[in-house]
């Protein structure tokens, strides 16, 4: 049989930042209500309170300037129809501002046939970035220098992860799909009655904001956040089917640690549901994918010596998977 994904959130990464858990996990909140958001519609909402939430939210992540954060990322996805496939991400990710960056990968992907066989990919690469959108990598075949257009471009084609629109959009997301000048975020923060809060008891908001195509309303996007450290425990969103039906498409949960005056996720875990069409039946086949990503921040907004960034310095992939071990480590964080 022949399947076409469709609705598939996927696509706006590079394959290698498609990763999933091993074992589906439930996830730590009960998931918004689409149809409590449309009942809550009736009661007095606080648009201010919506923008001056997800405006706080939006900030903190720019605030993050240069950094040296380590993340292991698990995905689990059995597309009916094909194999169970399972992987598991290793990244470094080092940024010293805006002129110099270091993105150390490591990933192994498994595929298990019906009769359990295990075929297994592994690669380890490392992506030497400067302010020029071009890098030199070091892989198994050596080293090569990349030429990009543009750094939207080479981020997409590395896989390097924004960290910007964490909280908004599925983790890992890749530029250039809503890059940080997209005036869609100047729009999040602009008071309108697309985009509602409504406080549930002393320490709980909901945001609920319209997702239009046009003047149609075509989802919902619905954030908890916790009013005393104003950051969001979970994201979901739902589309609207051709019957006008409110569908589940994902639910994010968030765990934050305040770390140099900001705030960074330390965990991000995310169910996106997807729909295969059998090509022959027409038949619409659900199924899931599911995200686990755990963050190990070793400094944020400090200074990084360049010698990290001198590619020369690697002159064997044994130093190139030493990059991925930990450093030395702030003591400037506490958990929220």
């Amino acid at each position: 049989m022949h399947y076409l994904d469709v609705f598939n959130i996927s696509s706006w990464r590079l394959p290698v930042l498609i990763i999933v858990v091993t074992v589906i996990t439930q996830p730590t909140l009960p998931i918004a209500s689409a149809q409590d958001a449309s009942t809550e519609e009736a009661k007095t909402g606080d648009v201010n309170l919506a923008a001056s939430l997800l405006d706080g939210l939006l900030q903190n992540n720019r605030a993050i300037s240069s950094f040296d954060v380590t993340f292991d990322a698990d995905f689990m996805v059995h597309r009916p129809g094909e194999k169970l496939t399972t992987s598991h991400l290793k990244v470094r990710y080092c940024q010293r501002e805006v002129d110099q960056g270091l993105f150390v990968r490591s990933r192994t992907a498994d595929q298990f046939d019906p009769d359990q066989e295990v075929h297994s990919i592994n690669t380890l690469a490392a992506f030497y970035l400067n302010s020029k959108p071009n890098a030199t990598s070091i892989d198994a075949t050596g080293k090569n220098v990349l030429k990009f257009q543009s750094t939207a471009t080479r981020n997409q084609r590395i896989g390097i992860p924004a960290f910007h629109s964490i909280g908004f959009l599925t983790f890992p997301h890749v530029e250039p799909f809503l890059p940080r000048d997209d005036p869609h975020w100047t729009s999040l923060t602009i008071p309108n009655d697309d985009i509602t809060a409504f406080v549930q008891g002393p320490r709980r908001a909901k945001v609920v904001e319209k997702r239009r195509s046009g003047d149609k309303v075509n989802g919902i996007s619905i954030w908890i956040f916790d009013l005393e450290t104003l950051l969001p425990d979970q994201r979901t969103y739902y589309y609207f089917d051709l019957a006008g039906e409110p569908k589940l498409k994902e639910v994010e949960d968030y765990t934050w640690k305040a770390f140099a005056g900001v705030n960074v996720p330390v965990r991000i875990r995310a169910e996106v549901k997807q729909i295969a069409i059998d090509k022959d039946s027409g038949e619409h086949l659900p199924y899931s994918e599911i995200y686990n990503c755990r963050f190990d921040w070793n400094s944020v907004n400090a200074e990084i010596s360049k010698e990290l960034f001198v590619w020369e310095n690697a002159t064997s992939m044994k130093e190139v998977q030493s990059l991925l071990s930990r450093t030395s480590k702030s003591d400037d964080v506490s958990e929220r």
